[in-house]
This record gives structure tokens, sequence and C-alpha cells, in this order.
């Protein structure tokens, strides 16, 4: 069952304000206090996972609005590109490059859904054609190359933001692409988007080395490998050979009846369902500020509208 994620949004945004104010940082003494940032991020986690059932992230929500304001104010990032290229001298045809993609299960296990089909779900997601492709054709090869910097920039400039994981990430800053997302989102808007997805990612790479879940998805691979597949030691292999073009039909079938066999047998699903509520749990305590900012920017985005 999805969540409403609004109530998730709600949770984290109503106090940011207060939040932000009290916002923990760590020190070289120890461990910091929990504090009742924690507190909000915890219990909207803990919400989502209640609301939502198995099988569902509880930061997906918030990243599924993320989605929704991008794909809704696409109108207006699509003027301000254009009016931007105007301003450099080159013509720009709006119309929406959005792809909108279903969430992937970061685990490649079986859903629900799957299962009712009694197939794998396959990849169906084409990217819109490019309203522009003809028109750049039709330039000469130093006017594409220029047209090409003043959409995208040359990378020379850019803007750094540090990421949950320590990691960092650069956007190209002062191109037309990019002068318009952040004309229609908002300044803070992606940073807050890619904070989020990187804290997703703490948490699968978390649950991939819970001890827990290593062995399950051994006892997984060995009922493969018992049944006559394999040897598969990879939840996402058994998936690659089931939808390979080259692999008959008959085949692909029992490849998945066996999946489906064998993360029962192996009580892979639960295991995993349990080991992303911890990791997820854990990490909104230890850091909530992305979860609340992304929250508040979706708020703020959420009361605005296309031009």
């Amino acid at each position: 069952m999805k969540m409403p994620a609004r109530s998730f949004v709600a949770a984290l945004s109503l106090p940011v304000m207060a939040a932000c104010g009290m916002a923990p940082t760590a020190t070289a003494t120890g461990p910091r206090a929990r504090t009742a940032v924690d507190d909000v991020a915890a219990g909207a986690v803990d919400d989502a996972w209640f609301s939502a059932g198995a099988e569902e992230s509880a930061f997906q929500p918030l990243l599924d609005l993320a989605s929704a304001v991008e794909q809704r104010l696409d109108p207006r990032r699509q003027e301000a590109t254009a009016r931007c290229m105007r301003d450099r001298g080159f013509d720009y045809r709006t119309g929406s490059t959005i792809v909108s993609k279903a969430p992937r299960n970061a685990y490649a296990v079986l859903s629900a859904a799957e299962e009712r089909a009694g197939e794998y779900r396959r990849p169906s997601e084409e990217a819109p054609a490019d309203p522009n492709a003809a028109y750049v054709s039709g330039l000469p090869a130093s006017k594409q190359r220029a047209w090409g910097v003043a959409l995208l920039g040359t990378g020379q400039q850019r803007t750094t933001v540090q990421l949950p994981s320590g990691a960092t990430y650069s956007f190209v800053a002062g191109s037309c692409a990019s002068l318009a997302a952040e004309a229609a989102f908002g300044a803070g808007f992606q940073a807050a988007v890619l904070a989020v997805q990187n804290l997703a990612g703490i948490v699968v790479s978390t649950v991939r080395h819970a001890p827990v879940v290593v062995a399950a998805v051994a006892a997984w691979s060995g009922c493969v490998m018992d049944a006559g597949l394999g040897p598969v030691w990879d939840l996402s292999a058994l998936r690659a050979l089931a939808l390979d073009p080259a692999t008959d039909f008959a085949t692909s079938r029992r490849a998945f009846d066996v999946d489906r066999t064998c993360v029962d047998q192996s009580n892979l699903r639960s295991i995993l369902d349990q080991a992303q509520r911890t990791a997820e749990r854990a990490t909104a305590m230890q850091q909530p500020l992305p979860l609340i900012r992304l929250a508040s920017q979706i708020a703020i985005d959420g009361r605005a509208g296309p031009d």
C-alpha cells in the first residue's frame, strides 16, 4: 500500500523552523546528544513504514513528491530555459524530456506486483523525443557547439555540495539549464534531492552488508542452485537472465518460479524489510536535516505553480 506521502512531508516540515534552529552538530568529544530533530525524523520514518507496509522505503515518498514537483513545475523550467537561450542568441524549443520512472527495488527482490503478475516487470520507460534535435542538427558545427555550451555550460564554472556520506557532488553553474532549474525549483532544491538520494544509498549499502541479509542471500542462492539454476550469487543476476532477450520463455518463467520459491524459503523479503526499516530509522536519527530540508523545499514548491 502506498503511504500518504504528504503526511510524511508534514511530519518533517511543520517543525522545520524550530528544528533548524536546534540543528545537532557532531563534536570531537563523543557522540552528539539526541535532540527533538531526531524525534521528528525518526517518528516520520516510523509513520511512513506503518502506512506503507512491506517493500516500501520510508524515504521514497519524499523522493516521489520531489519528482512530482519537478514534473509539475517543468513548464516553468522550460520557459526559463528558452528565455535564457534567446538572451544568448539561440532558439530553444520547449518540451518536457522528463521520464517518469517507477521506483526500483534496490535489492532486485521480487515485488508483490511481480508475484501477482507471475513474471518479472520489464523496463519500459523511454525518454521523450528531444524537441531541439532537428533544429540543432541543422546548425553549422560551430553553432552546434556554441548552442550546447549555452545550454549546458563548459563545466569550468561549478557549484559543489557536500553529501551526507561525505562525498561531494558538483553541478555545472551558469548554464541556461542550471539557471532555469534554479529559477523553477529554487536554489536548494537539487542539492536537497541529491542529499536524500545519498541517504537512501547509505541505507542500501548498510542493508546489503548486514550479516542477517548476507546470510539470507546465501540461503536464497543455495536454493536457486539446488533447483538447477546458477551459480547465482546476486539477486539481480537471476532477473537479468530472465529478462535477457536471448532467454527463451520457458527458461524465463522457470527462473521466476524458482526465484519466488527461494525468496519464500529463505524468508528473504521479510529479512530485507526489517533490515531496511532498522537502517532507515538509524540513518534518519543520525542525519535528519537532509530529510527536513527536502520536506521544506517540497512544501515551498508545493505552493507554487507553473507560470
